[in-house]
């Protein structure tokens, strides 16, 4: 497959996986989520040539996911009805969305790569619309109101974007137009 059918491939996986997430947890079904997203990314390293890299930048944006989503839940700006683990990480789902999202760094979204200050907007425009949607669509609550914790929310995703976009950034320059070596490219800032 080529290139151009892999985004499109992964747009279309990626805003399932998101719509699939937040209906099944508006639905309590917190399964089918992570479990369509799990399908995507069988599907995804099926057809990426970049698998090394790939893991990488999907373990390190469930990591962050699992931290910001903990921190906007500790500081009360989002809640969850169920599936809470410990108490401050946030249910399974919504670590499957960060995974979700993380996929497309380096096919749909390959056009934020050296373009941070788009990065931030990208990030806290569509971070917050997000979340909101989720919470207009009863997936999750924002205690504080969809104002203040869509803010809360914006200025996670204004920082967690542009750092996953040049996480993603610099791997696919070490691990494939590198190949190692580190380095430049021309899609790839410096």
């Amino acid at each position: 497959m080529n290139r151009r059918h892999r985004v499109i491939v992964n747009f279309v996986a990626m805003q399932a996986g998101w719509f699939i997430c937040v209906m099944g947890a508006a639905a309590e079904s917190f399964v089918v989520g992570p479990v369509f997203v799990a399908a995507h990314l069988l599907l995804h390293f099926f057809l990426t040539p970049d698998r090394v890299r790939d893991v990488f930048v999907l373990l390190v944006a469930g990591i962050l996911g699992i931290v910001a989503d903990g921190t906007l839940m500790q500081l009360g700006a989002i809640a969850f009805d169920s599936g809470v683990i410990g108490g401050w990480i946030a249910p399974l789902w919504m670590i499957a969305l960060w995974v979700n999202f993380a996929t497309s760094l380096n096919l749909t979204l390959e056009f934020l790569h050296g373009r941070y200050v788009l990065s931030v907007l990208f990030g806290a425009f569509g971070g917050a619309a997000a979340y909101v949607g989720g919470a207009r669509l009863e997936a999750l609550s924002m205690p504080p109101g969809m104002w203040r914790g869509g803010a809360a929310v914006a200025v996670v995703w204004a920082v967690a974007t542009p750092v996953l976009v040049w996480m993603s950034a610099r791997f696919a320059q070490r691990f494939i137009r590198g190949k190692g070596d580190g380095a430049a490219s021309d899609t790839v800032a410096a």
